[in-house]
């Protein structure tokens, strides 16, 4: 094959057309192995696409590479990509996925996941079970995702794949961190930091994103230098790649470590670059929420302007609604009262942290301990003391089911605190 020769702004120009008219967007274009801002530098011709690039692009715009360059290179084949349909389908997930619609994504996945089991197409097999993966997170579903992870990593095409063995390491840390299981979190985590350390992948966003789950996982378990080392690696290679949006996230990443570490100083501070970085347009709506939330927590720990907080309380508390998002509803809920303990208003707090814990389906996971908690610290503050003793211990509880010890430990300080302000009461 003949040196590859790319002519700018023209193949800005013809990737862009074939875009439109493909009815996409540059972050559907971008997919997941290139971001919507690089798809814009390619078309302003600020950038020259590699060959892999350039043979992706016209797979997914359904054309020929040839006729994405707008020449013959010898050597290079010519057929198109995937159908049309199947692009369609492509697209139609992510939209749906976008616009919080997480139950018609996981019906449509499910649909061209049971067709690639059905024929034993593994490759499609594959990519749909990693789309799938993706609401699954979102919706918040750990032990199909956990299973789901298993029966991916059982495709033989996974041993071949680097890049492939990273992102289900990655999926399989996150979820036994979210189901509790710290110890064996921190293990699968360690293992695959030190994996992609030392193969092609070294640096990369997947790295980044790697040592963001060790990160997290570090401050639960109490490892809190280790933490700040990871925190420190973290945004080297962000920084280093070159990775804005994965820049803006590992910020966002750092500030929450910083959060629960009681760092608040730090944690503001990198929520700001957060901030700054984070490419908005690239968020999913389930993402977008999370941080909108993160937000107003980080300025009430902070005490930095409290009616801010309570305007993104009220925005991630709508647009859950609007979108129909209850999970994300509740935990905005659960933010509000957060929000009432912070600025003096306890029997606002402790009903509405009553509230969420009365329901036949409560609010799930970490938020549901928080809950506890709060309303342990709000009945506290309006006297209820032997009522608050009872919650903070079934916080207490549930974190040591978690396997978190060192919230668990606060928690049973608390509970010690509080019976000795029982007992002065007398």
């Amino acid at each position: 094959m003949k040196e590859l020769v790319v002519g700018q702004p023209e193949f800005g120009n013809r990737l862009r057309n074939r875009r439109i008219e493909m009815g996409l967007s540059q972050k559907a274009l971008a997919g997941d192995n290139m971001t919507p801002s690089y798809i814009s530098l390619l078309e302003n011709g600020s950038r020259v696409p590699s060959l892999e690039v350039v043979i992706r692009l016209a797979r997914l715009l359904d054309i020929t590479p040839q006729e994405l360059l707008g020449y013959e290179v010898e050597g290079l084949g010519g057929g198109r990509g995937r159908e049309p349909s199947e692009l369609v389908a492509q697209v139609e997930m992510r939209r749906l996925a976008e616009m919080g619609d997480l139950a018609g994504a996981r019906k449509l996945i499910e649909e061209k996941l049971a067709g690639a089991r059905l024929t034993g197409n593994d490759e499609a097999g594959l990519a749909y079970g990693i789309e799938l993966l993706k609401v699954l997170t979102d919706a918040g579903d750990q032990e199909e995702r956990l299973a789901l992870v298993d029966e991916l990593r059982r495709i033989p095409s996974v041993d071949r794949s680097p890049a492939i063995q990273v992102v289900l390491a990655a999926h399989n840390a996150s979820i036994l961190r979210e189901m509790g299981r710290l110890a064996s979190a921190q293990k699968a985590a360690q293992e695959a930091v030190e994996l992609v350390s030392k193969g092609e992948l070294s640096g990369s966003s997947e790295h980044v994103q790697l040592l963001g789950i060790l990160a997290s996982i570090e401050v639960e378990t109490n490892a809190f230098d280790a933490a700040e080392r990871t925190i420190e690696e973290m945004i080297r290679l962000a920084n280093d790649g070159g990775y804005a949006g994965v820049l803006g996230r590992t910020h966002w990443i750092a500030s929450m470590a910083y959060s629960r570490m009681g760092r608040p100083a730090p944690a503001y501070e990198h929520l700001l670059a957060a901030h700054r970085t984070l490419v908005f347009g690239t968020m999913t709506l389930h993402d977008w929420l999370r941080f909108s939330r993160f937000t107003a927590s980080v300025l009430l720990e902070g005490g930095h302007d409290l009616e801010k907080a309570r305007d993104w309380i009220d925005s991630a508390e709508l647009n859950a609604r609007l979108a129909g998002l209850e999970s994300d509803r509740l935990a905005a809920q659960r933010e509000r009262a957060h929000y009432e303990l912070t600025v003096g208003n306890p029997a606002e707090a402790a009903r509405i942290y009553t509230e969420l814990l009365d329901r036949p389906q409560p609010v799930n996971g970490s938020e549901t301990v928080m809950a506890l908690a709060g309303l342990s610290d709000a009945l506290q503050r309006v006297g209820r003391i032997d009522e608050a003793i009872e919650w903070q211990r079934k916080a207490a509880e549930r974190y040591e089911a978690d396997g978190n010890y060192r919230r668990a430990a606060e928690s049973w300080r608390k509970i010690d605190t509080l019976r000795q302000q029982a007992a002065a009461q007398g």
